[in-house]
């Protein structure tokens, strides 16, 4: 299965007050563009295994793609695997 990531250019942003949850409220205006990661899923038996072909980024726990999948995974309680690859086009 193949998903984009697609990027947008935030034309302007505006950080506001601080919620109590420690996030900030913010006013943005965002444009879409046409330039866009690409996500390859496929499945597998057990585990997650990520790959960024071309790229220098950690295929471990500290990528974000990673965290999300384990956290779907575990709200879902999805016990089988899941295979991705992540061709990078966003700088």
């Amino acid at each position: 299965m193949l998903w984009l990531a697609p990027a947008k250019i935030n034309i302007f942003l505006r950080v506001l007050r601080k919620r109590t949850d420690g996030y900030h409220d913010i006013f943005s205006l965002m444009q879409k563009i046409t330039l866009c990661d690409e996500l390859i899923f496929s499945s597998r038996p057990k585990g997650i295994v990520l790959h960024c072909p071309g790229t220098n980024l950690p295929t471990n726990n500290e990528n974000l793609v990673i965290r999300a999948a384990k956290a779907i995974f575990d709200y879902c309680k999805y016990s089988g695997g899941m295979e991705i690859t992540l061709h990078k086009k966003i700088p």
